[in-house]
């Protein structure tokens, strides 16, 4: 089964969850949040045996279900949800299965993306472009080479 969290911040977004979401204004969760009643890492919404779970991550403002404040709640479809300031709703839907003429299954694929790989991409990008301006100023000492224009300033004599 496929979970849907429906935001109502301004206007209406839609979240699908897949196995579990962590709900906050930080960049690293599933569901961001900028309202500022909302914690950087709010809640969680995790599928279990028991079925769908929202678990509040020790939030200032709370989590909320069907009004009241809890620290964690087994949800049903159609649950209403706030976090802090914000309100939610949260469905579970049956996926359907499609299939083509030759009878192979059409599945989607959802990669979320790495954000915590930016920040050490771009220590590593400019680490190596340092390390690159330094071993060509210590090769054109030892070559000899020097800086300048490439084309001689006084003109032939004739």
């Amino acid at each position: 089964m496929t979970a849907f969290l429906i935001v109502e911040d301004g206007g209406e977004r839609r979240f699908e969850v897949v196995g579990r979401a962590v709900i906050g204004r930080d960049a690293d969760c599933d569901v961001q949040l900028s309202n500022l009643s909302v914690s950087r890492k709010h809640a969680a919404l995790e599928e279990t045996v028991a079925g769908w779970v929202v678990r509040d991550l020790t939030s200032v403002n709370g989590t909320f279900v069907r009004g009241k404040r809890i620290e964690d709640a087994v949800l049903g479809t159609g649950e209403t949800l706030r976090f802090g300031d914000v309100k939610a709703t949260f469905r579970i839907e049956e996926r359907k299965k499609e299939t083509s003429g030759t009878g192979k299954l059409f599945q989607t694929l959802s990669v979320k993306p790495t954000r915590r790989a930016r920040p050490v991409a771009v220590a590593v990008v400019t680490i190596a472009g340092i390390a690159l301006l330094v071993a060509a100023t210590v090769w054109s000492k030892r070559c000899g080479v020097r800086a300048g224009p490439a084309v001689s300033a006084t003109a032939p004599a004739r």
